[in-house]
């Protein structure tokens, strides 16, 4: 069995364990619990030799000492029990990983995230337990998603050919209109940084802040990149690249390569490269920086203070605002507000779906009413919204002709 990442186990087998204790109730997870906390008490044991002694005297009416440890055929029956070398820890983290992907998908859970971290948010803002948790367990199961969520997206990420039609399209559209034009975005992805830097598209995060340094320990942004033609693509929910210490709170910036096995790596020491506190034993010491989706967005930060100041100023100076596979639900109302007070009065705002959008192809009466085009023509009933339910390549292609 290949060695996987501990770090990567370690935060799937506790995800995993909240999301059928809490969502299945028809699978019983008591004995894969008891079966991890078990793993992990043999593993990080300093008593191991006083347990295995104790074993012996209750087991085998043999009163044992630790001068004694040359009970060899004592030992080969009883040692298993009291001790795990690496390897054996993380063959054992494997086997119940797998156990436990299989019970997920007997379980075929169906949970909207907003419920799961909405709840996570409250009890760790209010210090409140659950029946199963306290509210330092639900920060660490918080921290554990967050970090599989940086490793999956960051997959995506490498894993795409960076030849497709519908993103070459908005790259174009986007470097004809470079010097003027601006990218708000509430993704965490960053294939849209990637199809940037492949096809020589400078941009700016916009963090307007001297605490965020790159990998390398050095400033971000370089100090040559003043370009006029850099684009503004502004963040404003975080990024899978962005990485917060939280001792000093600088945030470190990722590449695609390394961002998805930054907090995953066993052979290095979770530290923060500016300040060099380390995390001790299995405690969390740098953090994705992503807001959640959740009912109670924290955006109280310098960052996000800076990043949404940033948002407000580019909506304001904009003569026309191109939304893109945004359907703006109610639970945005951060962002709506955001765009509501921004957004000047008559701008034109073109609205970039898909076919299921469309309330022409909408079969419902009752359900059109609950589309996006009608959240729209609320939000901004003095503009005038076109929309377009072919995509956004399809989108992008006809502004590209047409040299809009």
């Amino acid at each position: 069995m290949d060695k996987e990442s501990v770090k990567f186990l370690s935060a799937y087998i506790q995800v995993a364990i909240y999301l059928l204790r809490e969502y299945a109730a028809d699978i019983d997870v008591k004995k894969i619990i008891e079966r991890y906390k078990r793993i992990n008490e043999i593993y990080r044991s300093n008593n191991r030799v006083l347990e295995i002694i104790d074993f012996i005297g209750t087991n085998y009416n043999f009163k044992a000492e630790e001068k004694d440890f040359n009970l060899i055929d004592v030992l080969s029956d009883t040692g298993k029990r009291f001790y795990l070398e690496p390897d054996e820890y993380c063959n054992e983290l494997m086997l119940l990983r797998e156990e436990l992907r299989e019970q997920l998908q007997k379980a075929d859970i169906q949970i909207c995230l907003e419920d799961i971290f909405t709840l996570f948010d409250k009890c760790i803002t209010m210090k409140d337990n659950t029946a199963d948790y306290t509210y330092p367990e639900i920060d660490n199961l918080q921290n554990a998603i967050l970090r599989l969520f940086t490793f999956y997206f960051s997959n995506k990420v490498i894993s795409h050919a960076y030849d497709k039609s519908d993103y070459l399209e908005t790259i174009r559209y986007i470097g004809r209109h470079a010097g003027h034009i601006a990218v708000i975005t509430t993704n965490w992805d960053i294939l849209l940084e990637e199809y940037f830097r492949k096809n020589g598209i400078d941009f700016d995060y916009k963090f307007n802040s001297p605490y965020v340094i790159k990998s390398d320990g050095k400033l971000y942004p370089d100090a040559d990149g003043s370009s006029s033609l850099r684009i503004p693509y502004i963040k404003i929910h975080g990024s899978i690249n962005w990485f917060r210490c939280l001792k000093c709170g600088t945030l470190q910036i990722c590449d695609a390569e390394t961002c998805g096995k930054y907090l995953f790596d066993d052979s290095e020491e979770e530290k923060c490269i500016k300040c060099g506190q380390k995390a001790e034993g299995d405690a969390v010491q740098i953090k994705p920086e992503i807001i959640t989706p959740t009912m109670m967005k924290l955006l109280n930060s310098q960052l996000y203070n800076n990043l949404w100041q940033n948002a407000a100023y580019e909506l304001q100076q904009a003569d026309k605002v191109v939304f893109c596979g945004y359907s703006l639900p109610l639970a945005d109302y951060e962002f709506r507000y955001l765009l509501k007070q921004n957004i000047r009065s008559g701008t034109d705002i073109d609205v970039v779906l898909y076919h299921n959008d469309d309330p022409g192809r909408c079969t419902d009466d009752n359900m059109i009413n609950f589309l996006p085009e009608k959240r729209y023509a609320d939000l901004f009933p003095n503009s005038k919204c076109r929309f377009c339910y072919e995509g956004f390549g399809e989108y992008f292609a006809e502004e590209n002709k047409r040299g809009k």
